[in-house]
């Protein structure tokens, strides 16, 4: 994702890109290619690419930044959260205070780094730790609703105030 700004001007060639790439993660889901690549009963690894689609899709006619910052800030930030959980907790799949800490500093930091004006990052940063913080799977799963809802806030407050 952090590629695609400097790589393609037009919309078509990231959404080929992130298309192809959910097509792959569907189709190893239903053959069962990549094992240990998905979790029982979770769709996360699909939720990601939809996400992916739907954030390029959304927004890469507007700013490019603003289509792959909620990508970045879903893969780097979320990413840092579970390895923060599992040193500070010993186990996988556990919210704490340590883990939310690391997902706020680094989602407001790819945030701030990403986006112009400054604060639009840090504010999506602060809207993907909270989000990070409801997901619990389903619908609901981060990997789904962290970028959602960072594009949701992003987009209106560029449009405005960028």
């Amino acid at each position: 994702a952090l590629l695609l700004p400097f790589l393609f001007e037009s919309i078509v060639y990231p959404l080929i890109v992130t298309g192809v790439i959910l097509l792959v993660i569907l189709l190893a889901r239903v053959k069962h290619t990549f094992h240990g690549f998905s979790k029982p009963g979770k769709l996360s690894e699909i939720w990601y690419g939809l996400s992916a689609v739907i954030c390029i899709a959304a927004a890469w006619n507007i700013d490019p930044w603003l289509a792959v910052t909620p990508i970045l800030i879903m893969s780097w930030a979320d990413g840092a959260v579970e390895l923060v959980g599992r040193a500070f907790y010993h186990k996988v799949e556990h919210k704490g205070v340590a883990g939310t800490v690391a997902m706020a500093v680094l989602s407001m930091g790819i945030g701030a780094a990403a986006l112009n004006p400054v604060w639009i990052g840090i504010a999506g940063g602060a809207v993907a730790t909270i989000a990070e913080r409801l997901g619990n799977g389903g619908v609901r799963d981060d990997n789904l609703l962290v970028p959602l809802a960072v594009l949701a806030l992003i987009v209106p407050l560029y449009l405005f105030w960028g």
